[in-house]
């Protein structure tokens, strides 16, 4: 289910912008970024051109803010991810339409360690990642980027079940 086409775009992503952790959250955030960047998201500075990287202060604040343009939208899409212990709560909007999405994750069932010598370490479950990026985040925000089988279905649980 998570293509190792997908794996190599997560891989180049961590390999182009080169993030620095300090904690689970900045994983899991990062991650969610990745997700939406291969959504055909485009991350955006303030200006509206496209960001050049994360930023030196990306994950300074203890809110990551991202902005983003996507290829099938006029639109202007604020996503925030807030950790509050050991959940991960993602909000996102269009800047044009005031209506917020919102899911919560669980920061443990995706990110196991914060070890920056191998990034392949911090992560577990990413296909149920992608999956929950894909559909509740990106196909709520760009509808047109779920496929419509997946949109006519169930929604996906907030959080996969205990391990």
């Amino acid at each position: 289910f998570f293509s190792s086409v997908k794996m190599t775009a997560f891989e180049a992503h961590f390999s182009k912008l080169n993030p620095v952790f300090n904690g689970k959250a900045d994983a899991l955030a990062f991650a969610c970024h990745c997700l939406l960047l291969d959504a055909g998201f485009v991350a955006t500075d303030g200006n509206g051109n496209e960001a050049k990287g994360l930023g030196p202060d990306w994950n300074a604040g203890g809110v990551y803010c991202f902005q983003y343009r996507h290829q099938s939208s006029s639109m202007t899409y604020i996503v925030k991810m807030v950790p509050m212990d050991i959940k991960m709560v993602i909000l996102g909007m269009p800047k044009e339409d005031p209506k917020v999405q919102q899911i919560e994750l669980s920061i443990d069932d995706y990110v196991s360690s914060n070890d920056p010598a191998d990034y392949s370490k911090n992560y577990q479950n990413l296909p149920m990642l992608m999956a929950v990026i894909s559909k509740e985040v990106a196909g709520r925000l760009v509808p047109s980027t779920v496929p419509e089988p997946a949109r006519e279905q169930a929604p996906l649980a907030r959080n996969p079940p205990p391990r």
